[in-house]
């Protein structure tokens, strides 16, 4: 149930190979590889994980387990034949799992489609970092974001009339990838700027090493159309299960 990197290099890897790096960087782990907290850069910044998370790529499965789910219930999803995921429809394995959870009564279901970058991004002539010098754009709209400079990582932002009105940054980071967090200020949607900043944020990423990934969730239309404009990468799907308490 643990899984370690392969020995080739990170841009070698598969697409089962890179689901599972997009899921260690999401959460962090207990010694049995139990999921624990959200892995936001900051810990103030981390909620508790899910339950359990399916991800979908290449035609496999991975499953990741809460630490407050029984290894009882982690041995029986783990017997679901993973045949069951024919090509990259997942449907009839989300229906065996939905049918071993039955047992443990209610659940909340997530999830979405997994991206990565193609190539070797290039950053945007639109797009600016944010440092030190002109962290002032951010008050306006991103007052979060200034007061915690330095703890989410690289960022970039479109700036207009001195305030930053879309922002790119690591919602998620560990030694070998990162997970872009992007917020456009609504007025200011559908005018390329979420892919500016994400294209700049993820050359940046690159040029550090990891593997840059762009994730979100299934009625998220607006985010999947900024992966289209970009030409993002499709690797899978993640399913996430909380349970009712």
């Amino acid at each position: 149930r643990s899984f370690t990197l392969p020995a080739i290099g990170l841009s070698s890897l598969n697409d089962l190979e890179l689901m599972r790096l997009r899921l260690a960087v999401d959460y962090t782990f207990d010694e049995r590889r139990r999921m624990l907290k959200t892995n936001e850069p900051l810990d103030i910044a981390r909620a508790d994980a899910p339950d359990l998370v399916v991800g979908f790529a290449g035609g496999e499965r991975v499953i990741l387990a809460g630490a407050r789910v029984s290894d009882e219930l982690v041995d029986r999803l783990e017997a679901i034949p993973a045949d069951r995921v024919i090509g990259d429809q997942p449907a009839g394995f989300l229906e065996e799992v939905e049918r071993v959870l039955s047992s443990s009564g209610s659940w909340t279901r997530g999830g979405g489609p997994v991206y990565r970058f193609p190539g070797t991004p290039m950053p945007s002539e639109h797009a600016v970092e944010i440092t030190e010098a002109n962290r002032a754009v951010l008050r306006k709209h991103f007052q979060w974001l200034d007061d915690e400079f330095g703890g989410w990582g690289t960022a970039f932002a479109v700036v207009r009339d001195g305030a930053a009105v879309s922002l790119c940054f690591s919602s998620r980071l560990d030694d070998h990838s990162a997970e872009a967090g992007l917020e456009t200020v609504s007025e200011y949607r559908g005018q390329g700027f979420a892919a500016s900043v994400t294209q700049s944020w993820a050359a940046a990423v690159h040029a550090s090493g990891r593997i840059p990934f762009y994730s979100t969730s299934f009625d998220n239309t607006g985010s999947q159309a900024v992966a289209r404009k970009m030409g993002l990468r499709w690797i899978g799907e993640d399913y996430s299960f909380t349970f009712s308490r």
